[in-house]
């Protein structure tokens, strides 16, 4: 192969450097979009709620214990649904993490350093 057609060392820095900001907002993209989600479904539920207990009110059928006892399960359900979220936020981060982390020591690979920690399985193939 020609000097011409092969990149040079340092466009390669820049190309590994382009992926790794990229990856860098991809993971930004994710959290935050897991934590508008989380944001997003406590508003809905309190929205929910709200309009329970109007519709309630308005129609005089249950008793104030009833209202509050529905109340009361339809809060703790929110407040499991906000903990699941949560829970499926900081799973999705730590996996996006992992990813990230992975990513990292194969491009420090490439790149020709040794890695504290690098993947067994993970076969780099260059083109030619």
């Amino acid at each position: 192969m020609d000097n011409q057609t092969q990149p040079t060392m340092q466009e390669r820095l820049i190309d590994l450097r382009n992926d790794a900001i990229i990856q860098a907002a991809n993971v930004y993209l994710f959290g935050r979009n897991a934590l508008l989600a989380g944001i997003g479904a406590a508003a809905l539920a309190k929205d929910q709620a709200g309009a329970i207990l109007e519709r309630c009110v308005e129609r005089g059928e249950l008793a104030e214990a009833d209202v509050q006892q529905m109340v009361d399960n339809y809060r703790s359900s929110v407040e499991e649904q906000v903990k699941a979220a949560d829970q499926a936020r900081a799973n999705l981060t730590e996996q996006a993490r992992v990813t990230l982390d992975e990513n990292l020591r194969i491009i420090a690979s490439v790149l020709g350093r040794k890695a504290q920690n690098p993947p067994q399985e993970i076969q780099v193939t260059r083109e030619k």
